[in-house]
């Protein structure tokens, strides 16, 4: 048997295993389109409850800063020392560190290979610039920005818990 044979038995059982993963639901029969996004909007505008089910139709990563920055701290990495030490002095962790985590999820996490939704972040121009500067580095320029909008007496409700 040559070399061209054994490649093309390979090939064969490659193309088999993914018909059979797709078939099986473990993998997607096409991923869908790379997705780079912020979602932005005001604490209990529903970024939280979109997030998931763009990650799922996306096949994308979805970042929570908080929940990024609660990990960091927790795993004792540089950035979430230096996020920690900040923290506990009662101050605001800088931007240059929330993207610099960033910047580590997106390296790392291989769920964000086909893209990312992240929310919570930016919350101001410099933090919007720094991001966008990074991401131009990395090659992978945000494509949307969506801003979710919610009625304030409806927002009010939602995190006080009142339903009235």
């Amino acid at each position: 048997m040559s070399i061209e044979d054994l490649k093309s038995i390979v090939d064969k059982l490659q193309a088999r295993i993914k018909e059979l993963e797709v078939k099986a639901g473990i993998l997607p029969a096409e991923l869908p389109p790379a997705l780079r996004m912020v979602l932005i909007g005001p604490p209990g505008a529903g970024k939280g409850t979109q997030a998931p089910n763009l990650k799922e139709k996306y096949c994308a990563c979805h970042l929570a800063t908080g929940d990024m920055l609660r990990s960091q701290v927790a795993q004792k990495t540089p950035l979430g020392i230096a996020a920690k030490k900040i923290m506990d002095q009662g101050g605001l962790v800088s931007d240059e560190i929330m993207v610099g985590m960033i910047k580590a999820e997106l390296a790392n996490n291989q769920e964000c290979s086909n893209g990312f939704i992240l929310d919570g972040f930016p919350r101001t121009i410099p933090q919007a610039e720094k991001l966008d500067s990074m991401l131009a580095e990395n090659n992978t320029p945000l494509q949307k920005a969506v801003e979710l909008k919610i009625d304030d007496e409806l927002l009010v409700a939602r995190i006080t818990g009142r339903n009235d």
